[in-house]
Order: C-alpha cells, then sequence, then structure tokens
C-alpha cells in the first residue's frame, strides 16, 4: 500500500484562524500561496507533523506563527520559493531538514 500523500497546486490558503495546512502525511505543494493564516503570534502558514514535504514556486508571508515548520526526522526541499514577513521565524526545523534549493528570503 502506498503512503498517504497530499498534493495542492495553484492554491491560495490564507486567512485561516489556525495552521494554513496541518499535515501528518506527505505533502507536494506547487505555485501556491500561503498567507495571513493564525491569530495573535500563534498558526503557522504549513506545520508539516510527521511527513515529508516538497515545495515548489510558492510563497509564505504573513503569517502569525511560522511560514513553514518540519519537525521530526522529516526532510522538506524547498525549491524557488519565498519565505518572507511571518511573525515567528520564515523557516523553522524541529529536528528535521530543511533542504532550500533555490529559496528566495528577504
Amino acid at each position: 500500500m502506498a503512503p498517504a500523500r497530499s498534493t495542492s497546486a495553484n492554491s491560495w490558503i490564507a486567512n485561516n484562524t489556525g495552521n494554513g495546512i496541518f499535515s501528518d502525511v506527505n505533502t507536494v505543494l506547487t505555485n501556491s500561496t500561503i498567507s495571513g493564516n493564525g491569530t495573535g503570534n500563534s498558526g503557522d502558514g504549513v506545520y508539516m507533523g510527521d511527513q515529508d514535504a516538497t515545495v515548489t514556486n510558492c510563497t509564505f508571508t504573513g503569517n502569525h506563527g511560522r511560514g513553514f515548520v518540519i519537525n521530526y526526522q522529516d526532510t522538506v526541499l524547498l525549491t524557488n520559493s519565498t519565505l518572507v514577513g511571518n511573525v515567528g521565524s520564515d523557516l523553522l526545523s524541529i529536528g528535521g531538514n530543511a533542504i532550500p534549493a533555490e529559496l528566495h528570503r528577504r
């Protein structure tokens, strides 16, 4: 049986009161904007629980927590993506592996 997977392309994920995406499955994001999620100082653009992610041509901005969080022993491959202007850190690795390939930070 193939592992569970979530795919989002050409999406605008914004203005949620919590995380924009909370995922415990392998996740693929392409050509998407994740912005303005959360309230106060909490609510991440993407919070990865216990799986890997591939992110291509995405923008993470204005989230009230962090832009992107990767956990445990998991990996996120970021290609041609922008993480800027999030209230907390733009990219946070909590024991995971963040691999920026053509990552844009301002």
